[in-house]
């Protein structure tokens, strides 16, 4: 994965072998580590929560014209 790994709740040998992949290679763990925290940033930074807000405000104040 990109930002990290799903691994069924049943297999706890993928489990394990993820973690120590992730262990092991301390690139691949900044690199996703890296594109999660921008991942976070693109979909629940201050920029975008402002938006979100004003939307709903703006279809609030539409509703009552």
């Amino acid at each position: 994965g990109e930002t990290g790994y799903l691994v069924n709740r049943e297999d706890p040998e993928t489990l394990a072998e993820r973690i120590r992949l992730l262990l092991q290679d301390s690139d691949l763990r900044d690199r996703m580590g890296k594109a999660a925290r921008d991942r976070i940033r693109r979909r629940f930074g201050k920029e975008r929560m402002i938006g979100a807000a004003e939307n709903v405000l703006q279809k609030v104040a539409n509703r009552e014209e």
